[in-house]
């Protein structure tokens, strides 16, 4: 059963990779409201 699950999480992460993007950044405190404000102002999510 281990193999069918490491197989699974490799189809879910070729397919993630190949069909999102991934955008990872550090803040500083207070900076997500202006990111979530811009984002809601554009019909976005964070």
């Amino acid at each position: 059963m281990e193999n069918k699950q490491k197989a699974s999480t490799r189809a879910k992460n070729k397919y993630n990779a190949a069909n999102y993007e991934q955008i990872n950044y550090w803040a500083k405190k207070g900076e997500r409201v202006r990111v979530d404000a811009a984002a809601k102002s554009s019909g976005k999510s964070r």
